[in-house]
């Protein structure tokens, strides 16, 4: 449970960090067309290369979350298989201890018979 409640905080934060990254790279086209009427000036340059870097900054952060939620759900589904070869071990147990219970009763009907 708390493996898929991290997971979908993790989610909900990629969600964010792609619109933060779409939104850097909106701002970054909206810099570089402005800029072209002023290629030549230094500030421009400057805050065209700090847009670039934020935008880098958080795709690198993105990134490392999808690294994140792939190693949650990865973990999530180890988590479930070993649910299930447990609830299968569970299952045959059950079904050897009512077969042994039916032979004991099988037995016990016969002695009474005797």
């Amino acid at each position: 449970l708390a493996a898929a409640e991290e997971e979908t905080r993790l989610e909900a934060e990629e969600v964010e960090l792609t619109l933060q990254v779409a939104e850097q790279e909106r701002a970054l086209q909206g810099q570089e067309e402005a800029s072209a009427g002023l290629a030549g000036t230094p500030a421009s340059r400057e805050e065209l290369r700090g847009q670039r870097s934020r935008a880098a900054a958080l795709e690198g952060k993105y990134r490392a979350e999808d690294r994140s939620v792939d190693a949650l759900q990865a973990e999530l589904e180890d988590l479930q298989g070993r649910e299930r070869s447990q609830n299968e071990w569970l299952t045959s147990r059950r079904a050897d201890w009512q077969r042994a219970e039916s032979e004991v009763e099988a037995r016990a009907r016969e002695a009474r018979a005797e």
